[in-house]
């Protein structure tokens, strides 16, 4: 979702059982922590192409799969 849109944010909650959600809120703020960190240090153009190269992996992709569907983003390939 960052690597499209750096100012984008999620539209799907976490459900499941309250360590899950914990979890997934957890993984959220870390992300976004991290991401405003480079941000601070580099332009916004290179953490958006990091954010993609990242994203576009195959490893990254699979990972992402169960979660969803399809795309709904056409940036990362």
């Amino acid at each position: 979702m960052r690597a499209a849109d750096l100012r984008g944010r999620c539209p799907f909650l976490a459900s499941g059982t309250p360590a899950a959600s914990a979890g997934a809120m957890d993984g959220a703020a870390n992300a976004e922590d991290q991401i405003r960190r480079l941000q601070r240090k580099y332009a916004t153009s290179a953490v958006q192409q990091y954010l993609n190269t990242i994203a576009s992996q195959p490893e990254a992709k699979e990972k992402m799969r169960p979660y969803f569907d399809k795309p709904t983003l056409g940036v990362v390939n």
